[in-house]
């Protein structure tokens, strides 16, 4: 068969003489269209007859964000409008090219409103170009050349065009309010049918001359509110004419949206944009009654929770009085309550929250009208499609179902009843039990339906807002709450609020906890379904404070306690208890009295472990407690870290002077009762030369490459001292020797120290260090594989097996943080080599200031936080090297360790029931 296309290069659109027919997407949702208007400047349609093709058409997309336009008119064939010029045969189809109608790339639907006039009655379909068209229709136009509108929501094809086809030759008046993209701020929300505006309740007709009439939604719609669906009534117009509705903020727009016959109700739905107080206006050219029924609105997503997707649906027959569908198989009689169960004719009914749905009257005994509703409400004091004698009128409603899988349609008076599916508002696919669910105003961390925890701000009372799927019901502390917002009142911080869900036998439980205003939020993004676990760490406080976290996998605060200072190590005891290291300086600690505490889950104290001084015998040294680690023992005892001041020391070598102070490290092994057993001093096993007399050290640069002056609180008060060495991790070797790995962030060092002998056994230390050890220290590995050539400001080393890991900070390289693994040979075929094996870079390139932590993850993955400074500052990875998780401080706060333990290492009841007060330090 020949084919004719004529598609003009100066015109977008076509008319397409249909000579096949198929089923395509289609949907609808605005339209109007006055009997005449001014044309305007861009061509966006033309008309092409030609057969239709039968492309498969994509998968309908997600309206998620609806954005609201001025209404404009993009085509009319009446006058050339838009570039197509003249009435559109029956049987054909005209063309939209929604670019060129300036229709944003990213828009996957549009709403149009489109009015028909052809001099006989008939029908119109709108659908994407490369598809065929429906089983259903969009506009049913009157005989006579009276303009029918209606509202429309066009789905572009792959050549972003819309067609509308005609079964007989009809003008065709186009109109856009406005379109949806996948993404966006806004989202739809279906509401029980509400009267908003009718202004026959003040007695005389509304002037009509074009005057703008206001109506004020701003107690039904909540603030951030774009745009609102509903339906618009012209009742008792002085003569035949036109009503629009438009922002008050705008002008009378040159489009439409209802044309009427002098003394008839005419009602279509609209869609429209809100101006800055929430208002609409509407505006006739004829004397008239105006109504307004709200069906729905968008506005900004829930902070927090699920909110109902609106999807297209393939235009589908649900039920046809005339024939049986549906199994409708006789008119309405008058006032009679017909009932649609959608459960087995919608895909996934059993989600379904609203529908978008055509409704045409055919066939009426008399003038009346017809109301849309979900079966789970009372009949509404609101119409939906009104109709004459004679006349098949149709509208596109939106119903919400509330908790009901059925819709009802009443008549008033007796007529059959059309209803064709254009759209679902559908449950998000992963939720079974509510359409929308949202707590207080600043939620964390992000909602998924699997997981249970979560914090917000203590706003009192608190709102809660539950939308319930049908057969679901839902318990606020107990207590059950209809579908809507629920305020609950807090007893104060720390307060936790229960909300139970329950569908077809099945429980879901969320705990939604409120915490102080200066509860630093962490963002916690998952990359997929993260394996049940706990997170132990810290998050900053104001005031120099902060808290010791318990997070679940996801990244949900499960438990809590505030720390009156600053902490490094939070951990695991042995025991099952805590181990709480606070910092009692900055970048040392120096109090000689305090230390590491082990405490319950409650906040009491059980033991406080501090080193053991010198005696006056041996120099009488304080020995502080170093807040960068602590071991406990198999014996029951703990080794500490302790950074004692060393005077007289000649550091010429490394930039300082010849007779400086300088902090010592020292390892030192406790029994269970305190008493010292063993320790090991740094400055005994690091290369020196004598000189200067007594006990002065020279050190080189090459083998102290960072040492650090601390003045002021930085280091001992009152004391400006040069950290020469900064020991930051101590751990016992993997294989029950006793042995310690030893990291060393200002010699960029990582070794092991044997603990039967003192001495160095090995040291994996960056390849910038050229001076040998001193005698007995130790092999020197021989690094391999490694591009930066070894550890730079190392921390977290850990040895298990032949695998050493630490986090490689890289601080003043201007190269990335890293979490590192290499594997150690000292006796094998590769004696003396450190092999890097794995390596996590930062992902933005980030040197990071200090601290951070490499351990391992769930499932044989590693948890890198790469320090300091770093956004993100954690990601964890699967054991295939992917990451599954990233962790962030939004105020730029970051924690010293973040551990990983298995989900029965607490019990999650116990977890919530003591989350909150404070851990009382010993004074």
């Amino acid at each position: 068969m020949h084919r004719r296309r004529l598609r003009p290069t100066s015109h977008l659109a076509h008319r397409w003489c249909v000579l096949a027919s198929g089923v395509a997407l289609s949907a609808v949702l605005v339209a109007a269209g006055p009997d005449s208007s001014p044309a305007v400047a861009a061509d966006v349609s033309s008309i092409d007859c030609g057969e239709l093709g039968s492309a498969s058409t994509p998968a309908a997309p997600q309206l998620a964000s609806f954005t609201a336009d001025a209404p404009r008119r993009i085509v009319d064939t009446r006058d050339g409008t838009g570039g197509a010029t003249g009435p559109v045969d029956a049987d054909c189809a005209l063309r939209i090219d929604v670019d060129a109608a300036n229709v944003p790339a990213e828009a996957v639907a549009v709403a149009f409103s489109i009015t028909t006039l052809g001099q006989q009655a008939g029908f119109q379909q709108v659908f994407p170009c490369d598809g065929g068209r429906p089983a259903t229709s969009n506009v049913n136009n009157r005989a006579g050349r009276v303009p029918t509108p209606n509202l429309v929501l066009g789905l572009p094809d792959a050549d972003r065009e819309v067609c509308v086809s005609t079964s007989v030759t009809a003008d065709l008046v186009v109109d856009v309010s406005g379109w949806w993209t996948e993404e966006g701020a806004s989202r739809f929300r279906a509401v029980d049918p509400v009267r908003v505006d009718d202004s026959r309740d003040a007695g005389g007709l509304v002037p009509g001359g074009g005057e703008p009439r206001p109506i004020d939604l701003s107690s039904l719609v909540p603030v951030g509110t774009t745009a609102i669906v509903g339906n618009l009534t012209i009742a008792q117009p002085a003569g035949a004419g036109f009503a629009t509705i438009f922002p008050c903020d705008d002008d009378p727009p040159l489009a439409s949206n209802v044309n009427m016959l002098a003394g008839e109700a005419r009602a279509v739905s609209v869609i429209v944009g809100l101006d800055s107080a929430r208002r609409v206006c509407t505006s006739s050219n004829v004397d008239h009654h105006v109504i307004l029924d709200l069906a729905g609105y968008y506005a900004p997503a829930p902070q927090w929770g699920p909110a109902a997707e609106l999807r297209p649906e393939a235009g589908a027959r649900l039920a046809d009085s005339r024939d049986g569908t549906g199994g409708w198989t006789a008119a309405l009689a008058p006032g009679e309550r017909r009932r649609l169960d959608l459960a087995g004719l919608v895909p996934d009914g059993s989600q379904i929250t609203g529908v978008i749905a055509n409704v045409t009257v055919t066939q009426p005994a008399d003038r009346g009208f017809a109301t849309v509703t979900g079966c789970a409400a009372d009949d509404p004091d609101t119409s939906s499609v009104n109709f004459a004698p004679g006349s098949v009128s149709s509208n596109l409603v939106t119903v919400d179902l509330g908790v009901s899988t059925e819709i009802c349609v009443v008549s008033s008076v007796r007529a059959h009843v059309i209803v064709d599916l254009f759209g679902v508002l559908r449950a998000e696919s992963d939720d079974v039990f509510v359409e929308r669910l949202s707590v207080g105003t600043d939620t964390s961390p992000a909602y998924r339906p699997d997981a249970t925890d979560y914090i917000t701000s203590c706003v009192d009372p608190l709102p809660v807002d539950i939308d319930l799927l049908p057969g679901a019901a839902a318990r606020i502390n107990g207590v059950l709450v209809p579908s809507g917002v629920t305020v609950v009142d807090l007893a104060g911080p720390d307060d936790v609020v229960r909300i139970d869900l329950v569908r077809g036998g099945v429980l879901r439980r969320h705990f939604v906890r409120c915490v102080p205003d200066d509860f630093d939020r962490i963002d916690v993004s998952l990359l997929g379904d993260p394996e049940p676990g706990w997170y132990m760490t810290t998050i900053q406080a104001d005031g120099g404070r902060d808290r010791v976290v318990i997070l679940d996998e996801f990244g949900a605060p499960v438990w809590w306690l505030d720390v009156p200072i600053e902490v490094a190590l939070f951990e695991l005891s042995n025991v099952g208890d805590l181990l709480v290291q606070p910092i009692r300086g900055l970048a040392l600690s120096w109090d000689p009295d305090r230390g590491a505490v082990r405490a319950r889950l409650d906040g009491t104290i059980i033991e406080e472990f501090v080193t053991v001084d010198d005696p006056p015998g041996l120099g009488g040294t304080d020995n502080p407690v170093d807040h960068h680690d602590i071991v406990e023992l198999p014996t029951g005892g703990v080794a500490l870290i302790s950074y004692p001041l060393v005077d007289d020391v000649d550091i010429l070598g490394i930039g300082g002077g010849a007779d400086e102070i300088i902090t010592d490290n020292l390892i030192q092994e406790l029994d269970a009762d305190g008493n010292l057993v063993w320790e090991w001093r740094m400055s005994d096993h690091v290369a020196f030369e004598a000189g200067g007399g007594g006990t002065s050290l020279v050190y080189t640069h090459d083998e102290v490459p960072f040492a650090q002056r601390w003045i002021g609180d930085f280091g001992h008060p009152g004391v400006e001292d040069v950290d020469v060495f900064h020991i930051n991790s101590i751990e016992l070797a993997g294989d029950g020797s006793g042995d310690y790995i030893v990291s060393a962030r200002h010699i960029d060092a990582v070794f092991r120290i044997d603990r039967s002998t003192d001495d160095i056994e090995w040291i994996l230390r960056s390849d910038e260090i050229t001076d040998a050890p001193k005698a007995g220290a130790g092999a020197v590995l021989t690094i391999e594989d490694d591009p930066l050539g070894g550890p730079r400001r190392p921390h977290d080393a850990i040895l298990d097996g032949d695998r050493l890991t630490f986090l490689d900070n890289r601080t003043a390289t201007g190269e990335p943080s890293r979490g590192v693994t290499y594997e150690i040979d000292t006796s094998g075929p590769g004696a003396g080599t450190a092999t890097l094996v794995e390596e996590f870079l930062q992902p933005n390139g980030q040197a990071s200031a200090g601290l951070g932590s490499n351990r391992p993850g769930p499932a044989g993955g590693r948890i890198v936080n790469f320090g300091g400074g770093v956004q993100p500052h954690a990601i964890q990875y699967d054991a295939a090297g992917d990451p599954t998780m990233t962790i962030t401080a939004p105020d730029g706060g970051f924690p010293y360790r973040i551990v990983w333990y298995p989900k029965s290492t607490f019990d999650v009841t116990e977890l919530r029931s003591l989350a909150g007060g404070t851990l009382e330090l010993p004074e």
